[in-house]
């Protein structure tokens, strides 16, 4: 049966169960079923440490050769994470703007611990770790991101001579994606538990904002296509945006359907090659932007962490917002190879920031239904950044 599928019967069975049930059961409910929801995000959370460390490191090494660093890979890095802060930036501000999740007032079981944010001199130093293993324990995923990706181009530096440490962390990355493949296929099940509890409590009007979730994410990404991208085409390349966005649609529908952007780079490759950009710098950009791209992951992240926020009656300062813009920047270096990337980059998220991990009950369906644009976001963005640097390396693109 469709994984989609799955877990949308989770959650239909969830909300039929806690309706029949009420309020009056939920102390069975919270013995009986909850226990299960709460088991499936532990064994998701114990993962999210080795699974990023490794992932980024590995996303890091993928590059090759750290004098790609160079020319090249400056300027597509840099647009990279340029694309992935303003769409961090797209998600807060349509969050803010429509406020999707006011008036909810949901609950949890125990109290909320929002992490306080520091001073912004305060919070740049904060980035950088002075122990590792107390960042583990500390759960500073902040920390540990910029340690991996330091970590990784001190690999690359050795050119070669640590390829060791390197194979490790690309055989524990393999290790940490099967483990969470196996918990992901109880996802239908945890969803299920914890759904119940959500319903009993605070009633059936807890779902009616997931339909809202669904027209503000999509409406961010379809602005932050036509928008960032077409300004990027149109004013820093000087190429039609029409033109190219309709030549890329192809391989974006192919992402649309196949929910991988892996999956998706022989198409984008041969649609790149079509419009006469050159092999080099289409298989440099290309599977680099596989690997740590994903503007549709960070449109939807930020936008979920801000929902949450405003479900919890939970008050962000500005800090806040600048804290979610940096760490999903750097966070965008190795989410995009996670398996099941939308619930666990949702849970390092809300593990950061201290949200309730319940939440994660009520996005669990859209995520999976939303999957399927994200990609096709991520893709696009590839594509568009493709086109963009091989017009500045003086190629003459025909579209």
């Amino acid at each position: 049966m469709n994984f989609l599928l799955q877990i949308l019967m989770g959650i239909i069975f969830g909300v039929g169960v806690g309706l029949i049930l009420g309020t009056e059961h939920l102390n069975f409910v919270n013995m009986w079923i909850a226990p299960i929801g709460i088991v499936f995000l532990r064994l998701l959370k114990v993962m999210v440490i080795p699974l990023v460390i490794s992932s980024l490191i590995v996303g890091v090494t993928g590059l090759g050769d750290i004098s790609k660093f160079g020319r090249i890979g400056g300027k597509t890095f840099g647009l990279y994470m340029l694309t992935t802060t303003v769409a961090i930036s797209l998600g807060i501000g349509t969050a803010v703007l429509f406020e999707p999740g006011v008036g909810l007032n949901l609950q949890v079981s125990k109290a909320i611990v929002v992490k306080e944010m520091p001073s912004f001199s305060q919070m740049i130093v904060d980035f950088f770790p002075f122990n590792p293993i107390r960042s583990m324990v500390e759960e500073n995923m902040m920390q540990l991101i910029v340690f991996s990706i330091v970590l990784g181009i001190g690999i690359l530096a050795c050119n070669g001579k640590a390829k060791l440490l390197e194979d490790f962390a690309a055989q524990m990355a393999k290790i940490c994606y099967k483990v969470v493949g196996w918990i992901m296929k109880f996802a239908p099940l945890g969803v299920f538990a914890l759904i119940v509890p959500v319903v009993v409590t605070n009633g059936v009007n807890v779902l009616l904002p997931l339909i809202s979730i669904i027209v503000c994410v999509c409406g961010a990404l379809l602005a932050h296509c036509i928008f960032v991208y077409g300004c990027l085409l149109k004013f820093v390349a000087g190429i039609n945006p029409f033109n190219y966005l309709k030549k890329i649609f192809p391989a974006a529908a192919f992402a649309f359907s196949s929910c991988s952007s892996s999956a998706a780079l022989p198409v984008t490759m041969t649609y790149c090659r079509w419009m006469n950009i050159s092999r080099g710098v289409a298989s440099f950009i290309l599977p680099l932007g596989a690997t740590i791209n994903m503007d549709g992951l960070a449109v939807y992240i930020a936008f979920s962490a801000v929902f949450v926020a405003q479900a919890y009656c939970i008050e962000f300062s500005l800090v806040h917002y600048v804290y979610i813009a940096i760490f999903g920047t750097l966070f965008s270096i190795g989410a995009a190879g996670i398996p099941g990337g939308g619930l666990v980059s949702l849970s390092i998220f809300f593990s950061a920031l201290g949200l309730p991990y319940e939440a994660l009950a009520l996005l669990a369906g859209v995520d999976r239904l939303l999957e399927m644009p994200r990609t096709a976001v991520n893709v696009a963005g590839d594509m568009v950044v493709c086109g963009v640097v091989a017009k500045s390396e003086g190629e003459t693109l025909e579209v």
